[in-house]
């Protein structure tokens, strides 16, 4: 996944922290990120054939910083959402405890959910009618239709029993989060190394062309791309579990050098090309670095996806082996 996906959301934490260098009172934490990945792969349709290889090395290394104060909210917790809407089921239902109602189980779907929030305001159009101009009706009629509305909870805040779990309310409350953001002029150390070699040969009227394609690329990163590297490198550290949360992890696109060569069309030359990283390794990594230990290393083969280019029949081989450190210290 590249950077500029990150980009937008970035470019708001800007305004959080600001600009220049971590003060003395802020905490500043570093992020170390290597990427390896080694793959191949080949496909076949009819006697037309193709193989590659692609070997990439990423090495980041950048700096984010949190004001020290610790928070009981996780933002970035994959739960947040579930979590605070059962909270406030288990508000409501102690509410309606309390007036001596039995607790009203969530709807079951999202059309359902709409569906009773719209009978109810049909129900509150008929009684404003009804109301006509008197104030103290419409005022009596908003109360009463504004807590029956609030009375519906969304979809999935509590068990199809109706009954919320309890929770430990002190352990909700707990202090132990700490909110990291990237800033202006942070220190970010990019280093990206692709290479990535095809051959192959496709039918022709005079016979089989044979053709081959090398891109190279080697950044160290322009002045955006650290910027951008630093700003979407929000983070969540738990500092009871010793483990980060975060919204993924990118990298910045290449450029570099891409050669063509081709028996019937010629060669092709291109000294500042956008070099693809390999995608699937990417988002692999992206989706490990969402959550987890605060330093550590996992790797895996993934399969290659079925390129959209491919000619019809092909069947795509081969396989992307992916190693992954990171270590974040806070």
């Amino acid at each position: 996944m590249h950077l500029r996906a990150f980009f937008c959301a970035a470019a708001a934490v800007l305004s959080t922290f600001s600009s220049g260098a971590a003060s003395a009172a802020d905490k500043v934490g570093r992020y170390t990120v290597e990427i390896k990945v080694d793959g191949q792969q080949s496909w076949r349709a009819g006697n037309d054939w193709s193989k590659s290889t692609t070997t990439e090395h990423y090495r980041i290394v950048t700096h984010v910083k949190s004001t020290g104060e610790l928070d009981s909210v996780n933002v970035k917790d994959p739960e947040f959402a579930q979590k605070q809407m059962q909270k406030a089921a288990r508000v409501q239902q102690a509410v309606q405890k309390a007036q001596g109602r039995a607790p009203a189980a969530a709807p079951p779907t999202q059309e359902a959910y709409v569906a009773q929030q719209k009978k109810l305001a049909e129900q509150m159009q008929k009684g404003q009618a009804a109301c006509k101009a008197d104030t103290n009706c419409l005022m009596q009629l908003a109360m009463q239709y504004s807590q029956q509305s609030a009375a519906i909870l969304p979809p999935g805040s509590t068990p199809a029993g109706g009954a919320v779990p309890d929770a430990d309310e002190e352990a909700e409350d707990e202090e132990r989060y700490l909110n990291y953001f990237g800033y202006e002029g942070c220190p970010t150390e990019i280093d990206i190394r692709i290479d990535q070699r095809s051959e192959g040969a496709y039918a022709d009227v005079s016979g089989m062309i044979p053709w081959t394609t090398t891109q190279t690329g080697n950044s160290k990163g322009t002045d955006i791309d650290r910027k951008m590297q630093c700003l979407a490198a929000t983070t969540v550290y738990d500092v009871k579990a010793k483990t980060i949360y975060t919204d993924g992890f990118g990298t910045p696109a290449v450029r570099g050098r891409y050669e063509s060569n081709d028996k019937l069309l010629g060669k092709t030359v291109n000294t500042d090309a956008e070099i693809i990283s390999t995608s699937e390794a990417l988002e692999w990594v992206s989706q490990q670095m969402r959550q987890g230990p605060a330093s550590g290393s996992k790797s895996t083969v993934l399969k290659p996806k079925n390129a959209a280019n491919l000619p019809p029949g092909a069947k795509l081989d081969g396989q992307i082996k992916v190693s992954l450190t990171w270590r974040f210290d806070p």
